[in-house]
């Protein structure tokens, strides 16, 4: 819930949440974080050069 409301007020924020996983997820299962890491680095620099 804090995460939500955390997510709302920032500028370009994206909230995701899984199924599993947990605050090291990045380090336990790197792949769906980073996935999901890259596509948001993409959009933020794909708005910001248009």
């Amino acid at each position: 819930m804090r995460s939500q409301q955390l997510a709302k007020g920032l500028v370009n924020s994206r909230y995701i949440a899984l199924n599993y996983g947990g605050h090291a997820m990045n380090v336990t299962d790197p792949s769906p974080f980073t996935d999901h890491l890259i596509q948001w680095l993409e959009s933020v620099t794909t708005s910001r050069a248009a």
